[in-house]
């Protein structure tokens, strides 16, 4: 799960631009990389250096979470018809996206908290552990 969020760690220039970053630093700095595919594979490195132990299975885990959420942006509906460029370093292409959803739309919330409501039902009452 905490994987998952890494691509939206672009975010924190909400909070902070980067432009108070590049000052900052004195290099040009911008995080909308962090969205992207090597993004996703060197923060998950450095997530996975985090723990003691198992570290392959660390990475392992937040690059599939990362992976997962690249792939859910790569379906969602865009303005020019095209996705971002997640897949870089691989390739600079911007594919078409099929335009599934919009993520500010409050029905993808619900679908969200129904889907999640269901797998932890299911996880604690109709799955028997022994």
């Amino acid at each position: 799960m905490i994987g998952s969020i890494l691509p939206d760690l672009n975010r924190v220039t909400l909070i902070v631009s980067n432009g108070t970053l590049e000052t900052l630093l004195g290099i040009p700095f911008d995080l909308d990389a962090l969205s992207t595919l090597g993004g996703a594979i060197i923060l998950a490195g450095i997530g996975s250096m985090v723990v003691a132990n198992q570290h392959r299975r660390m990475f392992a885990a937040l690059f599939a979470g990362a992976l997962s959420h690249l792939f859910i942006d790569g379906v969602k509906a865009y303005a020019d018809g095209a996705a971002g460029m997640w897949l870089y370093p691989v390739s600079w292409a911007r594919h078409p996206t099929p335009s599934l959803y919009v993520s500010s739309d409050p029905a993808v919330l619900t679908a969200a908290v129904l889907i999640t409501v269901t797998v932890v039902t299911i996880d604690r009452y109709a799955i028997q552990t022994t």
